[in-house]
């Protein structure tokens, strides 16, 4: 009995071992075949908004690539651009025009990083984005956005894009790799806009803003607003030649509750709260878009 366990055990062994040299040999054949990737990792997205109202506003972004060679393998990175407007129903964006090459960004010109992998900050401003689609200033407006797609080109020929990349890969907290970006177009004014603000406070409960309020302060001079009971009401004018205007949002307790909305001449011009999120503590954008 106990030499046909000894047999039946070295068998086992034996067939193991065969198995393992199987196993390593099929592992070494994928690790020669496959295709590795590489990832444009972003590193810092340091403005991803433009200002209707400001052509110098840029899109900015640090990204840095890393494939099997620590950058060996980049070529270069295409940059395309193209635009588009939001749907009737607001739901989705529908693209306005073809999708053009921006520009070219040569191996060469990435710099190394802490990492001594390759790394680079695309900045698109306004203008240049503008006149590369061909659009004019009453072309676009807030709600509109740019879209801003890399590729990456390699030495062996490959060409990478979001298309290629898995939803693991693009968002991922470790390669952040889109390889597409999308930039919003709002409306912030440089200067003060002339006309009539009127602010409409509400509390949902009907109990006031509980400490909360905004200050308006106009050239200088600040006034301090909050809503009562279920709600209050302010007006304010903003005359030509006014040189500064702002409005500071400073919170409360239950922040749930608190929703203003502010209009210039019936417009919507700033809103916070349902059924939205709550406001933002700190100034109040206004979202002033040219017609």
């Amino acid at each position: 009995m106990k030499k046909f366990k000894i047999y039946i055990i070295a068998t086992l062994i034996l067939a193991l071992g065969a198995c393992s040299s199987d196993d390593a040999t099929v592992g070494q054949d994928v690790l020669n075949t496959v295709e590795r990737g590489a990832v444009l990792r972003t590193i810092n997205l340091e403005s991803g908004t433009y200002n209707a109202f400001d052509p110098t506003s840029e899109f900015s972004l640090v990204f840095q690539e890393q494939d099997i060679e620590d950058g060996g393998l980049m070529e270069s990175v295409d940059v395309f651009v193209s635009f588009q407007r939001p749907s009737e129903d607001g739901k989705s964006f529908i693209p306005v025009g073809s999708e053009v090459l921006f520009s070219t960004i040569d191996a060469s010109e990435f710099t190394t990083d802490e990492f001594k992998l390759p790394r680079t900050n695309l900045k698109i401003t306004l203008t240049q984005i503008t006149t590369a689609l061909s659009l004019a200033t009453g072309d676009f407006t807030g709600g509109d956005r740019f879209v801003i797609r890399l590729a990456l080109n390699l030495t062996d020929g490959r060409v990478i894009t979001f298309t290629d990349v898995a939803s693991n890969v693009a968002s991922s907290s470790f390669f952040r790799s889109p390889y597409r970006y999308f930039a919003n177009v709002a409306c912030i004014p440089l200067t003060p806009v002339p006309g009539l603000y009127k602010f409409e406070l509400v509390d949902d409960y009907g109990d006031g803003w509980d400490g909360a309020f905004l200050t308006v302060t106009i050239d200088g001079v600040s006034t301090v607003i909050t809503a009562t009971g279920s709600g209050t009401d302010f007006e304010f004018t903003i005359t030509p030649g006014t040189t500064s205007f702002s409005i500071v949002y400073t919170p409360g307790s239950f922040e749930a509750e608190h929703i203003f909305t502010i209009f210039l001449d019936g417009n919507v011009v700033a809103k916070a709260g349902l059924p939205g999120p709550p406001p933002t503590p700190g100034e109040v954008v206004l979202s002033i878009c040219p017609t």
